[in-house]
């Protein structure tokens, strides 16, 4: 996978690779630890108080990734995965399927 930023004509960045990688570190940094549910709107904020991480957090883009990606960290938040599965309401993509068979 090729690794770069992508900068379209209205300024949106769309990152691949270990550019995405810096990216989320970058994000990383500026929560230091807290879940940025605060960046979210008012309702989730309500229902989910700001609290210190327990792993790492998920990067969720504040603009939804489907109207128009955007990479930039204004349009990211460090959040914590019951506040994303909260979100988005999806299973958690990172679980693998167990085999029966095995």
């Amino acid at each position: 996978m090729k690794s770069r930023i992508r900068i379209l004509p209205d300024q949106r960045e769309i990152c691949t690779g270990y550019q995405w990688e810096k990216r989320k570190r970058e994000l990383r940094e500026r929560a230091g630890g807290i879940c940025e549910a605060f960046l979210l709107p008012e309702e989730i904020f309500n229902v989910h108080p700001v609290h210190v991480l327990e792993e790492i957090g998920d990067a969720h883009h504040l603009r939804p990734r489907s109207k128009g990606r955007d990479d930039r960290l204004e349009n990211l938040a460090l959040i914590c995965r019951e506040v994303h599965i909260l979100l988005d309401n999806r299973k958690v993509q990172w679980t693998k399927k167990v085999n029966a068979d095995a």
